[in-house]
């Protein structure tokens, strides 16, 4: 059949998943730093499905006499990412191999065209719906003192 469509192929592909974790910590008697950062990136079984994500923590402790100390944390998360508005396990059973989701020039078309048990029949293309998520830097972070009440009798 010329005009065939292998939707099981375009439903389910073969994914990769990176992940790369780092980090650092030191200090001294007076002050401590922790510093880490993660990325992740998926992408799915799914055409059109994908997951980014990066993150950093930074953490400063410093002693600034026996009796207070100070702690600034900074945290920062990026995700950025595309699903299909369809499920392609259910969409793919009612696809028929007739109906090609791509133009001759291989760009998607927004709109299936195709003939079923003798009449034309209309439909959204579901490789061309995404929902694209992106969320953008969320930083949080804040200075916290903190104070020693009772001496010890080392300090």
């Amino acid at each position: 059949m010329q005009n065939s469509y292998d939707w099981q192929k375009y439903a389910f592909l073969t994914s990769n998943v990176k992940e790369v974790n780092v980090s650092a910590r030191g200090g001294n008697e007076s002050s401590r730093y922790y510093i880490g950062g993660s990325y992740y990136d998926e992408q799915s079984t799914g055409v059109q499905n994908s997951l980014k994500r990066g993150n950093f923590r930074i953490n400063l402790e410093t002693r600034l006499s026996s009796r207070l100390t100070t702690n600034i944390s900074l945290n920062g998360i990026f995700d950025s990412g595309e699903r299909e508005n369809s499920n392609s396990g259910t969409f793919l059973y009612g696809m028929n191999p007739w109906v090609n989701p791509y133009n001759a020039d291989g760009s998607l078309k927004p709109f299936l065209r195709y003939k079923m048990n003798g009449a034309m029949r209309n439909a959204e293309n579901p490789c061309s719906r995404i929902n694209t998520i992106i969320y953008t830097l969320k930083p949080t972070g804040f200075p916290v003192p903190s104070r020693r009440i009772i001496r010890s009798p080392n300090g």
